[in-house]
């Protein structure tokens, strides 16, 4: 459930399946059955692991037809170029994955310059494109804009607002 005070909203905590969490001992998960927003800890993580095997499936099938394609008797060419697009393409999916749902300090200390890179890398091979046109009004000293550092939370906020615009454009 979100709660909202003042200027500040407060998303609930996940239970850990072991030790019951944020919603106390007892050692079971919460499946949603007493869970006033309507989505439960179980619920909210198979969703969130339906949309990682979504993401993941298409450059990982790309890889496997390449290799069909070159074990089938094709010159390579198409077929390894086949392959190294979609490596690189899952290799940044998992990186902004890594990133936006990794709740220990992957995200902390990247720059903007790090989290574009990302974003990049996340739209590759999509129909959707990047126009990161973010004026900082920094102090010169600081150094560039692009390498100021964020904190961890802004960081996962630009990724899932990155995530959202994708989906919504498709």
């Amino acid at each position: 459930m979100l709660m909202q005070a003042a200027d500040t909203i407060v998303l609930p905590r996940l239970a850990h399946p072991v030790s019951g969490g944020a919603h106390g001992a007892g050692g079971s998960v919460n499946d949603g059955s007493n869970d006033s927003s309507g989505i439960g800890d179980l619920i909210f993580g198979q969703l969130l692991c339906s949309r990682l095997c979504h993401d993941l499936i298409g450059p990982t099938a790309a890889i496997n037809a390449g290799e069909e394609l070159i074990r089938d008797g094709d010159d390579g060419g198409e077929a390894r170029d086949l392959i190294a697009d979609s490596a690189r393409q899952l290799t940044a999916r998992l990186s902004f994955f890594r990133a936006l749902f990794n709740p220990g300090g992957s995200a902390a200390g990247m720059s903007v310059r790090d989290v574009r890179a990302l974003v990049e890398g996340f739209l590759l091979g999509s129909r959707v494109s990047l126009d990161w046109d973010l004026a900082w009004d920094l102090d010169r000293e600081a150094g560039s804009a692009d390498d100021h550092p964020l904190g961890g939370d802004p960081v996962r906020l630009l990724l899932g607002l990155a995530m959202l615009a994708s989906d919504a454009s498709r």
